[in-house]
């Protein structure tokens, strides 16, 4: 039975205790569990690298897409204007607000 390529794949990899610590510092800053927090990370990645966006100016389009979200525009057409589909910009949103709120405890501190 062939597999749906858009279903969900369980991925291992290994960090260090170091980058763990940081990581789970970070996501308990942002009120999320460890796991969520680096998959937010991970599709944050992937759709600056190699992702549905393709874009090498992901930083511009986050500021972008943020300031259109902020204004109360709709996450399909941030999609639209950014070149991605409505849950990758919903994602990045996300993943965005996420890393601002852990620079601002960062900061903070």
């Amino acid at each position: 039975m062939k597999r749906d390529v858009l279903q969900p794949r369980a991925l291992s990899l290994s960090i260090n205790g170091r980058q763990e610590k940081k990581l789970r510092e970070f996501a308990q800053k942002c009120g999320l569990p460890f796991n969520v927090y680096c998959q937010n990370l991970f599709d944050a990645a992937y759709a600056a690298k190699v992702g549905v966006c393709q874009d090498t100016d992901l930083d511009g389009k986050l500021r972008v897409a943020l300031i259109l979200f902020g204004a109360g525009v709709s996450e399909k057409r941030i999609g639209e204007v950014i070149g991605c589909s409505t849950a990758t910009a919903i994602k990045l949103i996300d993943a965005t607000r996420n890393e601002i709120r852990i620079r601002l405890a960062a900061r903070d501190e």
